[in-house]
């Protein structure tokens, strides 16, 4: 899976340099500034813009994945919080929750990431490709288990059916066990915080 970013949800005037995939806020004037690690924001720049041009931003509340800057290292499915400079950390802050779930790895500072947003507002919506059979853990980047859970799991053929066992081996991770799950096979999990 690859972010691409072709589509954004409205364009702002940028009152500094925004760095493509940055998580931007609005300031006083209405312009898209940098967002720190408290800031309320509200998207990412689907390209960068220097001072006075356009920006546009894709909507924080976005299904799908989304291309961020990592501020340091971060594993695959590593819940992602709020960084200084519009970036993201998989460092837990005192407080807040996740605002996304890492699809990839980042070596340091500054690399490109793609992950999944956490809608501030409704279900998480995750899905992974099966790497072997019988079951595959999932990440939801909550830190605690899930209050509701739905599991579909889809194969080469496009038939598709609802998972048989689902177990919370650590907090935040669903464990998907079936014994039709076969490597390849298309795992979609919607959940309720």
């Amino acid at each position: 899976m690859k972010f691409t970013a072709s589509t954004a949800d409205y364009t702002l005037t940028a009152g500094e340099s925004i760095p493509q995939f940055s998580r931007v806020r609005i300031d006083a004037t209405g312009e898209a500034r940098l967002a720190g690690a408290v800031d309320g924001w509200v998207g990412v720049a689907v390209q960068t813009a220097a001072v006075g041009e356009r920006v546009a931003v894709l909507s924080r509340n976005q299904a799908g994945s989304v291309g961020f800057i990592a501020a340091g290292a971060v594993t695959i499915g590593a819940p992602l919080y709020p960084a200084a400079s519009g970036r993201v950390t998989a460092t837990a802050p005192e407080f807040g929750p996740p605002i996304g779930v890492a699809l990839g790895a980042a070596s340091g500072a500054g690399a490109f990431i793609e992950a999944t947003m956490v809608s501030p507002f409704g279900p998480l919506l995750l899905g992974r490709t099966a790497t072997g059979a019988g079951s595959i853990d999932i990440h939801t980047g909550l830190g605690v288990n899930p209050s509701y859970v739905q599991c579909v799991i889809r194969n080469a053929s496009g038939n598709q059916r609802l998972a048989t066992t689902l177990s919370y081996p650590s907090a935040g991770v669903v464990r998907v066990a079936d014994a039709g799950l076969a490597t390849g096979d298309q795992v979609a999990l919607t959940v309720w915080r």
